[in-house]
């Protein structure tokens, strides 16, 4: 019997709270109960970033959709990493279907042997629930991030230099000022819309603003951004959940040589996909998100005007 999961905003940004408030793990573990219950949930190359709890339990693997017995899989644990709030365990799944190659997984070049597929007549995953996982998961880095800028904010207000604070110098006020308008702009495509409503390219454009507004963040935090179970390494296995749960672009297809004038509009630079109603505020960064992300540098507000 096929389970139909249709989240709305309401619940899915319960995730946010947790990970602002409790940490990566408690909010790993609210997105699991709230999306797929009892599963060991897996991005489309068999990559999983979950709680330790969630890793030692599962029975049965939930991969972008499709849901196999766990005990006939090769797996292995790449990571286990102590935060606040529990451990969190990364893994690699991988089936026994040779011959094909997977998903590419995000950012890496990698192919990785496909998942077997389940009995469609018995197969919990659905549209819907594939749809509230890509939702609630931005909803749940958004609110590491936010709590990042929090960190960064007492640890500037708490250090000195000369007679006033690190927060007060203008370059770090208007880095700070830079991750809270991704913030914001994050946080206003996402309200009030419920699971499937968003297309893929615009919750991919929103990860790609949460990962550059950490970047400038842990930057802020100097040194001690960098400890062990610290908000830098929150930050980056924030970045690994978008790389493993988040799928590749696709390619733009290769363009015809034997194409004349006569192509008309289809010739020219293909329309922006953030650029719609729907990208809301977040369309209106003037720099590339691939380009911010790549630099770490705030690419609106610190840099230099032409």
């Amino acid at each position: 019997m096929t389970t139909s999961v249709r989240l709305g905003a309401a619940v899915l940004s319960r995730c946010h709270s947790a990970a602002r408030e409790e940490g990566l793990a408690p909010a790993l573990t609210v997105l699991g109960s709230l999306v797929a219950p009892g599963l060991l949930p897996c991005g489309p190359g068999g990559h999983a970033v979950v709680p330790q709890e969630v890793a030692a339990s599962a029975d049965r693997v939930w991969v972008d959709g499709v849901v196999v017995d766990r005990p006939g899989l090769a797996e292995s644990t790449v990571d286990t990493i102590d935060l606040p709030g529990g451990a969190v365990v990364l893994l690699r799944v991988l089936g026994t279907r040779s011959g094909e190659d997977g998903p590419r997984m995000y950012g890496n070049g990698v192919p990785v042997p496909r998942l077997r597929a389940a009995d469609p007549e018995t197969d919990p995953a659905t549209s819907d629930q594939r749809a509230a996982w890509a939702l609630g998961l931005v909803w749940l880095r958004l609110g590491l991030s936010e709590a990042l800028r929090e960190t960064c904010m007492r640890y500037l207000n708490g250090r000195r230099t000369g007679s006033t604070t690190l927060l007060q110098q203008q370059m770090v006020k208007s880095t700070v000022a830079d991750g809270l308008i991704e913030h914001l702009e994050v946080r206003a495509v996402l309200t009030g819309v419920d699971a499937g409503e968003l297309p893929g390219v615009i919750l991919a454009h929103l990860h790609a603003r949460i990962t550059a507004a950490d970047r400038w963040l842990v930057n802020l935090l100097g040194a001690s951004g960098y400890l062990v179970g610290g908000p830098g390494q929150v930050a980056h296995l924030s970045e690994l959940l978008a790389e493993a749960y988040v799928p590749g672009p696709t390619p733009e297809p290769a363009a015809d040589p034997t194409a004349g004038p006569t192509a008309g509009p289809a010739a020219g630079p293909a329309a922006d996909p953030t650029s719609g109603p729907t990208a809301g505020p977040a369309a209106n960064r003037t720099s590339g998100a691939a380009a911010d992300s790549a630099s770490g540098t705030p690419g609106t507000h610190v840099g230099v005007e032409s």
